[in-house]
């Protein structure tokens, strides 16, 4: 049985989904961010403020690996994740990929409204948000198998979604 993996920009509630449809599908969650948080003892935006964008790709790198190795689990990736090939092509292999999307002016809001510091979008502009999504768009639609606007939802009615989605294409997906 595949994993689930989550993908998309910061703000399109990766992590918030990620809880909602582990609890759905009876999986854990593993959140590439959270993790590398967790074992570096900072926040993402810390250790790419300290070490720098590169060193937080390789970390990224090894989470999302170990993430790809572990069975029956909802991965929610970093926003950037899947700009890496060999993440791409891990995250393609082991997992049943779903992209979550949002309007700028969606993911503006949820980002101005959070305590999160995002590094890469600093300083936070609609403007920003559309040129990063923009840069990545090509990586998150080569991989995603699903695509699911998160706009104007709330995280259990985005993972509701997803959930019917897959019990429509596999009934037998989450019998075993």
């Amino acid at each position: 049985m595949k994993n689930i993996a989550l993908i998309g920009m910061s703000g399109t509630m990766k992590s918030s989904v990620g809880k909602e449809l582990a609890k759905l599908t009876g999986r854990m969650l593993f959140d590439t961010d959270s993790v590398i948080e967790y074992e570096n003892g900072a926040s993402a935006a810390c250790i790419i403020e300290r070490s720098g964008i590169a060193y937080f790709r390789r970390l990224e790198n090894g989470v999302v690996k170990r993430a790809c190795e572990s069975e029956n689990v909802v991965i929610a990736a970093g926003g950037g994740a899947v700009i890496n090939d060999d993440n791409l092509s891990l995250l393609s292999r082991t997992a049943i990929i779903v992209l979550l999307t949002a309007e700028p002016s969606t993911i503006y809001k949820r980002l101005s409204e959070g305590a999160e510091q995002r590094p890469l979008l600093t300083p936070l502009s609609v403007e920003g948000i559309f040129n990063m999504m923009c840069e990545r768009n090509n990586a998150y639609h080569k991989c995603a198998d699903i695509i699911v606007p998160t706009d104007g939802k709330i995280s259990i009615e985005v993972a509701r979604i997803i959930f019917n989605i897959l019990c429509a294409q596999n009934e037998a997906y989450f019998s075993s």
